[in-house]
């Protein structure tokens, strides 16, 4: 992916994230929703471990830092997450 003409290079899953991030961009995005987007093989409860929310922190801020922290993403205690605007100029 391509940001301000600089190549960023992101992980399947961190891609993931961003994309759904993205394509809901100010609206709410469930905890669940980005489980079964971005860990579809860890969706269904008793089949795998469960995705806590450290994992789904790490990947927020490694895409925060990959991006230089241009991107407003608003997390709702124990929800979820709001993108809120893209600042990539």
């Amino acid at each position: 992916m391509r940001l301000n003409g600089t190549s960023c290079p992101f992980s399947e899953k961190e891609y993931r994230l961003l994309e759904l991030l993205i394509r809901k961009e100010r609206r709410f995005v469930s905890r669940d929703e980005i489980i079964r987007c971005v860990w579809p093989e860890r969706a269904d409860e008793g089949l795998a471990a469960p995705v806590g929310p450290e994992e789904i922190n790490s990947l927020l801020y490694r895409i925060r830092k990959k991006t230089n922290y241009r991107m407003a993403i608003e997390d709702v205690r124990g929800k979820g997450y709001i993108l809120q605007n893209l600042t990539f100029k």
